[in-house]
């Protein structure tokens, strides 16, 4: 097994407060700046961006093909189904 650093993760423009795994090849990630990205774990590209928290983002959390992330704006919210190819 190796311990080296497979890619880095960049485009949050504050601390990232959680992170959730969808299946076999999307990551989630949702951080202070108020976003939630997803991300292909494959290459670590970002896919997607969720701007609708008003505050920072302080979990996330997935349950099949459904997102959830709360936030300092007070509320949970849940997200559309992801790709069927996520998971």
């Amino acid at each position: 097994v190796s311990q080296s650093c497979l890619f880095t993760l960049q485009g949050h423009m504050d601390s990232v407060r959680g992170v959730a795994v969808v299946g076999i090849s999307l990551l989630v990630s949702g951080s202070m700046d108020g976003t939630v990205r997803l991300w292909e774990m494959r290459d670590g590209t970002c896919c997607s961006i969720l701007r609708e928290h008003s505050g920072g983002v302080s979990k996330v959390a997935a349950s099949g093909s459904h997102l959830f992330s709360s936030s300092l704006d007070h509320t949970v919210r849940a997200w559309g189904s992801l790709p069927d190819s996520t998971y």
